[in-house]
């Protein structure tokens, strides 16, 4: 069952979430072993202990009984929704920064009046005359 367009973990099946469970605990455990490796390697011996501490509970909590880490998984999950948030609301502030404002500044400059919003007072109508095409069948059976 999804709700809201969000899948929740207790919404997804039996062994689908078993499978996501698997995959979250060796993955972390992966990864802390990769990061104590790699802070052991800048002599950074106490936290490297401490990391790869944690990566050998993750992997030994896969194989006694990986849904043990479904309290972590959870709010791991929680932190990632809240960082996706954040990560959309940079990305696409920087895509209108480097896409939009330019553009606008460039027509500004050049003095361009895309939509054509000038009011001329004496005007009837602001509708822009099409040319009249001609129209026959053939027209209709090719759209693209």
């Amino acid at each position: 069952m999804i709700t809201t367009g969000k899948m929740n973990l207790n919404s997804i099946n039996t062994e689908d979430k078993s499978k996501e469970l698997k995959s979250f605990s060796l993955g972390g455990g992966i990864f802390l072993s990769a990061l104590a490796g790699l802070l052991y390697y800048r002599e950074k011996i106490e936290i490297s202990y401490a990391l790869a501490s944690l990566a050998g509970a993750f992997l030994l909590i896969r194989l006694i009984n990986f849904k043990w880490i479904l309290p972590i998984h959870t709010v791991w999950m929680k932190f990632a929704h809240i960082l996706g948030v954040i990560n959309t609301r940079i990305i696409l502030f920087l895509v209108f920064i480097l896409t939009v404002v330019p553009i606008s500044l460039l027509l500004r400059l050049f003095r361009k009046d895309i939509l054509d919003k000038n009011l001329q007072k004496d005007a009837v109508t602001y509708w822009n005359d099409r040319p009249k095409k001609e129209m026959n069948i053939r027209h209709y059976e090719r759209h693209f």
